[in-house]
């Protein structure tokens, strides 16, 4: 399914944010700030009318890689946007700048990820992509796409890219409660998987996967954003022909979605407790409350591999300070 949404800056004046949501639109993501100074003076204003109506909202930056530094933009970003609440997804804007941006890009959402503890989305266009060396790149394909691709079907996703995850199809749309011309965009899937994107709330997250994604049983994973078949597969010390063998229902796992429940092969068996509790290797200490999921991002590695190296944890959303987890090798795809 095709989610509809909007994104917005200083271009679109005073929105009626009432009107936007009763026409059907499900999320909208505002601009807030471009390279190290400039902060879009509707930001505040849009940030707070999108969560008023009760949709699911964004905040992109507008990137200015030939003029600073990709950790001074994104600390500006950061800082301007301010606290975050469950939901909220954050996006790099990239369609200027000149020469191979690849580096630049991947080193302003790495620096995000380490600062807000979940991975923002990459927004650009397959020509821009493509002519400064951000195509097959398997460590920016690890953050979600949203491509701007103005035609009236679905394109293909860039390569490296399994799936395209926002789509904006347009710079023309006309929006209820918005004078003039909007851009419009769809979500390629559910406001469930929607949310994936963006931050979860740790106190709420147990009760958001059981109310929002199918339980996985033993034996099966949730798959999330940036995770490949092949990295799964790694991670579970199996192949992709025997994870594809124990899902035929899924089709072809290029172009897994987060959210899909993928059964892992019989072969894929947890190690005990007791074998897992000295394995040589790195270890990580919990200094405070947290959980896998932002473990895993913070230290770069698949969840579903620190999940298997430490079949020990009670509650993989709920680890306490002084855990002691083990460290898996980090999964080149």
């Amino acid at each position: 399914m095709l989610l509809p949404g909007i994104d917005v800056s200083d271009w679109q004046g005073e929105i009626n944010w009432d009107a936007v949501a009763q026409a059907g639109y499900q999320f909208a993501i505002a601009k807030a700030t471009e390279g190290t100074g400039f902060v879009a003076h509707s930001f505040a204003r849009n940030w707070a009318g999108i969560k008023s109506v009760g949709m699911a909202r964004g905040a992109y930056h507008f990137a200015r890689p030939d003029s600073n530094a990709p950790s001074a933009e994104a600390d500006f970003f950061v800082e301007q946007v301010g606290e975050l609440e469950a939901g909220d997804l954050l996006a790099l804007d990239l369609e200027a700048g000149s020469g191979h941006l690849a580096g630049w890009a991947l080193e302003w959402l790495n620096r995000v990820t380490e600062r807000v503890g979940f991975r923002p989305l990459l927004y650009s266009s397959p020509g821009f992509l493509d002519g400064h060396g951000c195509t097959g790149n398997a460590e920016l394909a690890e953050y979600g796409l949203w491509l701007a691709s103005w035609r009236a079907t679905l394109p293909a996703p860039p390569s490296a890219w399994p799936f395209i995850g926002f789509w904006q199809h347009t710079d023309k749309t006309g929006i209820p409660g918005i004078q003039g011309a909007c851009d419009g965009n769809f979500f390629n899937g559910s406001r469930d998987r929607l949310v994936l994107y963006g931050k979860l709330d740790r106190a709420a997250r147990s009760a958001r996967r059981s109310l929002h994604q199918p339980e996985a049983p033993p034996h099966s994973y949730v798959v999330r954003v940036g995770e490949t078949a092949r990295a799964i597969a790694v991670a579970c010390g199996s192949t992709i022909e025997e994870l594809e063998s124990a899902n035929p229902d899924l089709g072809s796992l290029a172009q897994l979605q987060p959210g899909t429940v993928v059964q892992l092969p019989t072969r894929a068996v947890r190690p005990s407790p007791q074998r897992a509790a000295s394995p040589p290797g790195e270890t990580f200490p919990v200094r405070s409350a947290t959980n896998l999921a932002d473990v895993a991002a913070t230290l770069k590695v698949s969840m579903l591999a620190l999940h298997l190296a430490n079949p020990q944890l009670a509650n993989p959303d709920q680890i306490p300070p002084g855990a002691l987890l083990n460290v898996p090798p980090a999964l080149a795809d």
